[in-house]
């Protein structure tokens, strides 16, 4: 925490060429890296007729794998379903891919 007592919150957005979006935030020494792409074509078995398929990766960059990364997937995957306007692109896939580079403790 800063000397106040808040938390600093830094972002930079278009920091991946090959993504469509991405941006690097950063909070009290935590790190997030997130790319953003699509909507591309999914395969049939991910296919949904109404609506875009939301696919959300989650890594750590020490390479940490575990029921508590699959969770916080998990939970991406729902917040990022509930704001996307998935039913504008139906038969594709919008995949998100975030990487944790630094953890800090903060929640971003």
């Amino acid at each position: 925490m800063s000397e106040r007592g808040r938390m600093s919150l830094w972002a930079s957005t278009s920091v991946l060429d090959r993504a469509d979006g991405s941006c690097r935030l950063m909070q009290d020494g935590t790190c997030v890296l997130v790319g953003v792409f699509g909507p591309v074509q999914v395969n049939h078995r991910q296919e949904r007729l109404d609506a875009a398929c939301v696919n959300v990766t989650l890594q750590y960059s020490t390479g940490e794998v575990g029921p508590a990364v699959s969770s916080l997937c998990e939970t991406l995957r729902q917040y990022v379903s509930s704001v996307v306007l998935a039913s504008l692109h139906p038969r594709t896939q919008i995949r998100i891919s975030a990487q944790i580079l630094e953890d800090y403790g903060s929640s971003l």
